[in-house]
């Protein structure tokens, strides 16, 4: 090996220097002699401690030894091993010091990585919770970290070179021997230990593992051991253990008897049970298996409030290891117990819902909790899953005694077969319609227990295709032997894994439903009233002819009639009168068409016909002929003869049109220009009727979109007391906006409203928004504000208008004097008991009741006696020339009067002018209304208008 080799004076000048130094150094004599290692070097604070070792050998004449660091001219860092040694003269003086210096580098270099690895080896030891032992070749501990001398209960720095067997714990003599095999053949051993702990329930497991240490050159050098507390690991295996025993065993039913047991034992805990959470009893828990001091005890149900197990059926983990009777001390079972300690787990299904827990409770804290709780997880899985096998069973044991006891109560037939389609369950029902009991039933299909009946092989094919795909049927199939027609559904049965093991049919003799079926839709296509088909009697029969008619190519005629006059009979004569008259009608029409024709009531007063006509237009001139002659001869209705005529349109298939909704539009527009040319007459379609035909049609179209009060607006005129023009009311006044924002006022669309039923639910929007608004304008005050609404005779006739008022008032929140109906006097010429309870009732609830335009229709003093209506709006016409025309003005005056003998209310209506105000207070008319007060304006410009006035008359506001 090469040295460096120097010599020293007394005065520490170098002298001498081998030629190795001088490589090293990189220095020529002339550089280094003569100096001081402080004078020259890199040696830096190192040549400090270097002086003084070389004073020291000089002065005793004694070797020495050092290391140094130094730093090369290159700049790389060397680390040498300096000797001292002193140099003597014959006389025995120290005379000068030789230094032999030999480069450790590599060494210096070698040992600051062991010690790195040592240092890291020693954190990581300490930072992990396992015991890490470091033994040498005698088994002396070179190394303990924490847990290990927490473990040994004693300081690390106590167990630094000693062995374990000089611990006096007669365990850890097996545990040196181990250690010192290990040391001796280099084979990894594993050894695991049991010891009793003082106050512990069970013993403590620890498994230690002991790993040989190795030189780079593989010389065993140490031994490592690593040691962990595995007793919640054994527990965990003991209960798999447990588990799986009971897998096999086939004696399910003790199985939570035997598993409160088992875990009482194992943790060696007072309490154990196994509790269920009943569906149909929320709130509460029911035990399936309890385990008190070593006794099983009865099952019993509890509330779950203000236990601990009210957490678990949360789905949550409840571990309090003590004090648990002071942190529940409503629970009396711990608290009469004494209960310290309690662990609870939750039993869950597959959508993660609890379905029960399983817990236990000691009369001593648990010291080891972790080990409880993984037992108790360990063995949750397997007894939630037995736990919902149980009740499983016992809901298919339930369900099945349902099953058979519906089936038995029921009026159907019931039967049940297996996959292969044989019976394994028939009702007493069944049995007693195939005319057979039971067993002989049983095993059989369908076709056996009923030989020789065609409408079997139905039922069979349908039953084979549930089987097969699981989905469900339904059939209608007569059973031949009875001459019964039956409906019968099939449902496929699953086992619990879903698997398709059979089918429930459940039959019902129909005949006679099918016969009520047949006579319904009789009705359903019979208009009740005239007994001739009605509208879905023609759609359905008329697009037969209508298809018979393009097959054969061949000529059909549409022929549309509508009744001239029909509402002024009803207005006149009542509603009964007109229904009389359009059966007379009807039967007149009947004997005009053929055999093949199709007449239908398609409406209120209209009929349409549909007809082939092999000889095109002829035959329906001819038609229209014999009507118009058979409705000359006048009718007699209620002892009066009345004339009735119809107008009529014509439309052709196919000159007019190609399929019937286009063919009855076009002989609609036709009827409408008949009728502008008078009563009686008839039209044939011409296409420019189409347009006004088609505006009818936008119309009723528009009607049945405002029918949810789409494009409905409610206008408001002010009702005032014409002594001071104040504001006391207002008349909701109706108007549809169509599409293209045009706004029609009702004599547009009202009759069409009427005849297309439309009213009926229009009426009820106006009455809910007038409603509305009167709740809104009378909020703060003084004098309530009126609102009257306009109520069709059709929605009294046909709908329950005092139900229906009573409803809006309740939802709206308005006060039955807020609203007035105003109803014409046509409803009242009904006198019908439904009129006078419906009017009586709207009386009874304070709704005010005006018969509107008074004196224009069929006027009499009876009704006015009979029915309680609140006061009399006499109508425009009368008013209009009040104050020019003496005959108008004792008219107006004759009504104001008989008002006041009947004790009615009286409004005047269309006042226009001063005078006419002046007039009508003279004769004590006290309220009114017109253009010269305010014309009919949208809620928004009314309710500013009504502002206006209420601060011009700030005592009604």
């Amino acid at each position: 090996m090469p040295v460096a080799i120097v010599r020293y004076d007394r005065a520490l000048h170098r002298i001498y220097a081998n030629p190795h130094f001088e490589r090293v150094t990189g220095l020529r004599p002339e550089q280094y002699l003569g100096c001081t290692p402080s004078e020259w070097s890199t040696l830096g604070d190192d040549a400090v401690r270097m002086e003084a070792l070389l004073r020291a050998v000089l002065d005793h004449g004694a070797p020495g030894e050092m290391d140094i660091e130094s730093t090369g001219a290159d700049g790389d860092v060397r680390w040498f091993t300096l000797k001292a040694i002193p140099e003597f003269d014959p006389a025995g003086a120290v005379v000068s010091a030789l230094t032999v210096s030999v480069e450790t580098t590599r060494q210096k270099a070698a040992e600051r990585i062991a010690r790195e690895r040592e240092h890291a080896f020693r954190s990581l030891a300490d930072s992990i919770p396992v015991d890490v032992f470091h033994f040498d070749r005698d088994g002396r501990i070179r190394f303990a970290n924490s847990v290990a001398a927490a473990t040994l209960r004693r300081p690390a720095e106590q167990l630094l070179g000693r062995r374990l067997d000089e611990l006096g714990l007669p365990l850890l003599v097996r545990v040196h021997e181990q250690v010192v095999a290990v040391a001796g053949d280099g084979t990894a051993k594993k050894i695991e230990l049991r010891q009793e702990r003082d106050g512990h329930p069970f013993p403590e497991v620890r498994q230690i593992r002991l790993l040989p240490e190795t030189d780079p050159g593989g010389a065993t050098v140490g031994v490592i051991g690593i040691g962990r507390d595995v007793t919640a690991a054994y527990l965990q295996d003991a209960a798999w253990s447990f588990v799986t025993r009971q897998s096999l065993d086939h004696n399910a039913d003790s199985y939570f008897f035997d598993l409160v047991r088992f875990l009482g034992d194992l943790l060696a805990v007072d309490h154990v049970l196994v509790d269920r959470f009943p569906e149909d009893d929320p709130g509460f828990a029911q035990t399936v298996a309890f385990y008190s001091k070593g006794e099983l005890r009865p099952a019993l149900r509890y509330a779950l409030r203000d236990t601990p197990c009210e957490a678990v059926a949360q789905v949550k983990l409840c571990c309090h290891p003590r004090d648990a009777h002071v942190l529940f001390p409503r629970d009396r079972f711990l608290v009469e117990q004494g209960v310290q300690s309690y662990v609870g787990v939750p039993l869950v299904d597959a959508t993660g819902r609890a379905v029960g827990l399983l817990a236990v409770m000691d009369c001593n804290p648990i010291l080891d909790e972790e080990a409880v709780v993984g037992v108790l997880r360990k063995i949750a899985g397997h007894a939630g899953a037995e736990l919902i096998r149980r009740q499983a069973d016992r809901k298919l044991r339930e369900s099945e005694r349902l099953f058979r006891t519906l089936a038995e109560l029921s009026p159907d037939h019931v039967a049940r077969y297996d996959v292969r389609g044989r019976k394994i369950y028939v009702s007493p029902n069944l049995a007693s319609f195939l005319e057979q009991d039971e067993p002989r039933a049983i095993g059989r299909s369908p076709a056996e227990t009923s030989p020789g009946d065609a409408g079997i092989a139905e039922y069979e094919g349908a039953l084979a295709r549930v089987l097969a795909t699981g989905m469900p049927e339904e059939i209608e199939f007569t059973f031949h032997r009875n001459q019964s027609i039956n409906h019968v559904r099939f449902i496929a049965t699953r086992d619990s894994a879903g698997a398709i093991d059979g089918a429930i049919a459940y039959g019902r003799d129909i005949t006679q439903i099918v016969a009520q079926r047949e006579r319904i839709k009789t009705l359903a296509l019979t208009d009740t009233v005239t007994k001739l088909a009605n509208r879905h009697a023609l759609q359905e029969f008329g697009a037969t002819l209508l298809a018979r008619a393009r097959e054969g190519r061949s000529d059909l005629g549409v022929l549309f009639l509508d009744v001239d006059g029909l509402k002024d009979i009803n207005d006149t004569l009542g509603h009964s009168a007109g229904d009389h008259l359009l059966r007379n009608i009807a039967e007149r029409i009947r004997q005009c068409v053929g055999s093949g024709d199709l007449l239908a009531r398609v409406g209120g007063d209209e009929f349409a016909i549909v007809a082939p006509a092999a000889d095109g237009r002829t035959n329906m001139e001819e038609i229209v002929a014999r009507i118009r002659a058979k409705l000359a001869e006048p009718f007699r209705i209620e002892h009066r003869m009345i004339t009735a005529s119809v107008s009529m349109g014509l439309a052709m298939f196919p000159e007019h049109g190609d399929d019937l909704e286009q063919l009855m539009a076009h002989a609609d527009a036709a009827m409408y220009q008949a009728k502008r040319k008078g009563r009686g007459n008839w039209e044939t379609f011409r296409h420019e009727l189409g347009s006004r035909g088609r505006e009818r049609l936008d119309l009723l179209d528009a009607l049945r979109e405002a029918e949810t009060g789409e494009g409905l607006e409610l206008h408001f005129q002010p009702v005032v007391e014409l002594r001071d023009g104040t504001w006391i009311g207002a008349e909701a006044l109706l108007r549809l906006r169509r599409p293209d924002e045009e706004l029609l006022a009702p004599d547009r669309f009202m009759d069409i409203a009427e005849e297309s039923g439309s009213i009926i639910p229009i009426g009820r929007w106006v009455m809910r928004r007038g409603a509305e608004m009167a709740c809104r304008w009378n909020q703060g005050r003084r004098k309530p504000l009126t609102v009257n609404v306009n109520v069709s005779t059709n929605q009294f006739l046909y709908d329950d208008i005092a139900s229906l008022t009573r409803e809006i008032l309740h939802q709206t929140g308005a006060r039955p004097e807020w609203l007035a109906i105003e109803v014409t006097e046509s409803l009242l010429l009904e006198d019908s008991a439904r009129i006078h309870d419906a009017i009586r009732a709207l009386h009874a609830m304070g709704v005010n009741v005006f018969i509107d335009d008074f004196g224009t229709g069929y006027s009499s003093l009876g009704y006015l006696n009979r029915f309680q209506v609140t006061g009399l709006k006499i109508d425009r016409q009368f008013v209009d020339d009040i104050d020019g025309d003496s005959r108008q003005y004792e008219l107006v005056n004759a009504c104001i009067s008989l008002a006041r003998a009947l004790r009615l209310r009286v409004v005047a209506e269309g006042i226009e002018r001063e005078t006419q105000v002046h007039i009508l207070n003279q004769l004590g008319c006290p309220v009114g209304q017109g253009y010269l007060f305010g014309r009919p304006q949208p809620i928004d410009r009314f309710a500013a208008a009504m502002a206006r006035c209420d601060a011009e008359s700030p005592g009604w506001a």
